[in-house]
């Protein structure tokens, strides 16, 4: 994802992890400044990013340090995300004590441990069972709408005119519903595909009131 001398950002399963390198403890005020503002825009472009620190090179960390970490929690809490910090040293975890960050953030002494610990806090993206069956269910109804009304007009079906209307209407409403509880059950993808359905029964009905059928 980015890289420079002082950390390494990289992608992992919903988060993104942040390895600090050693040579951060040598850098000026002005070039943690520098890394916060990269690390901030980095985390800008993410949706809900949640974030795992690796501080396990550093072997001493000031207050400038200890400031960055906060601005880029602080940055990760406005955007609906979250932090896990990784800090197995002992000099740099009793800093993080002593500015009482410890009661705070998870702290984990080892990177499965923070790895274990931040996907927890990543939110499950994949669709529940209601939104799947709700958006099936809505399409398999509204093809049956199609399949009514083009049967209706080639004469294969046999109904009267009251019955096809009462089916069609029907079905489309019932995709209509479908189409509603998908978009409010579904996270993402899944709710445009809720809103679809829904403008696509919306536009079955309309067209079986205007044909008169």
């Amino acid at each position: 994802m980015g890289m420079s001398s002082e950390y390494n950002i990289q992608s992992s399963r919903g988060y993104s992890v942040v390895t600090f390198d050693s040579s951060l403890s040598d850098c000026k005020w002005g070039d943690i400044e520098r890394i916060g503002v990269e690390l901030r825009t980095a985390l800008s472009s993410q949706n809900r990013p949640h974030w795992l620190i690796d501080l396990t090179p550093l072997e001493f960390m000031g207050s400038s340090i200890v400031a960055l970490l906060v601005r880029i929690w602080k940055s990760l809490q406005e955007r609906e995300g979250g932090m896990v910090v990784v800090n197995p040293n002992s000099m740099t975890k009793e800093v993080l004590e002593i500015a009482g960050l410890n009661k705070v953030w998870t702290i984990c002494e080892t990177r499965d441990e923070g790895e274990q610990a931040i996907q927890k806090l990543v939110p499950n993206e994949r669709p529940g069972a209601t939104a799947v069956f709700a958006a099936l269910l809505g399409w398999v109804v509204a093809g049956c709408a199609v399949a009514i009304l083009l049967g209706s007009q080639n004469g294969v079906l046999g109904l009267t005119s009251e019955a096809v209307q009462a089916s069609s209407y029907a079905c489309g409403g019932i995709a209509a519903l479908c189409g509603l509880v998908t978009a409010i059950t579904g996270k993402q993808s899944w709710r445009v595909i809720g809103v679809v359905l829904l403008v696509t029964a919306g536009g079955l009905i309309a067209t079986i009131a205007s044909r008169g059928i």
